[in-house]
């Protein structure tokens, strides 16, 4: 049988330590909010058997903590640090004000821990994870308009997109190149007969003029 090291050791001691911590803070989170919250190991089973379990804390409408024990010059800290997922869809940029976070010393125990998470990080956690909220929900809507353009563009040109088209903002059609966006397409046109191109032009100016006397009706 093969016997763990003494890094090994340490390791499946913090590990156990960790899982031990999520428990308990997580039962006096309900306790003292009112609401569920559950410790999970936050890996899957490929993950965890190459890496080992890694817990959080689970509660209401996918709110999430990490609660870890560190070694902080021979002084044990609870970290427990609010998880807001990045969204990055679509060119969306995720809320990168940062997870809120604290340190608590482990000998303070469970109850003053989850007490000094509900003090300390949950009302900072809570603005920050409805903020990414609020911003993923707009990168959702922004990609359902571009992929509805996208599609609506296709079908102007006759073309059924591939599958690498269609994760794409471009496509190219009859030697031309379509951009689009969410409320908005680019058409780079090349090498058009003048009559096409004319006819092109035509369409555009009276566009630009409907414009303008929406713009001058509005003010």
């Amino acid at each position: 049988m093969e016997t763990m090291n003494e890094w090994q050791r340490e390791q499946a001691e913090k590990a156990a330590l960790d899982k031990r911590l999520a428990h308990d803070v997580a039962r006096e989170l309900s306790v003292l909010t009112g609401k569920e919250w559950l410790a999970r190991n936050a890996r899957n089973a490929e993950l965890t058997a190459e890496y080992g379990e890694d817990w959080e804390i689970a509660g209401p409408d996918a709110r999430r903590f990490d609660v870890h024990v560190m070694d902080r010059r021979g002084a044990k800290k609870v970290i427990a640090r609010g998880i807001v997922e990045p969204n990055g869809n679509h060119g969306a940029q995720a809320y990168t004000e940062g997870n809120p976070s604290i340190q608590v010393a482990l000998d303070r125990g469970v109850k003053v821990i989850a007490k000094e998470i509900i003090r300390r990080v949950l009302p900072d956690y809570e603005r920050v994870f409805l903020e990414n909220r609020r911003r993923m929900a707009e990168a959702n809507e922004y990609a359902g308009k571009l992929a509805a353009n996208r599609e609506r563009m296709a079908g102007a040109f006759g073309l059924t997109l591939n599958a690498r088209e269609r994760e794409s903002e471009q496509f190219w059609a009859c030697g031309h190149r379509v951009q689009v966006s969410g409320s908005s397409v680019t058409l780079e046109l090349r090498g058009l007969p003048v009559g096409v191109a004319m006819r092109v032009a035509e369409i555009v100016k009276e566009h630009e003029k409907a414009q303008k006397a929406a713009y001058t009706d509005g003010r």
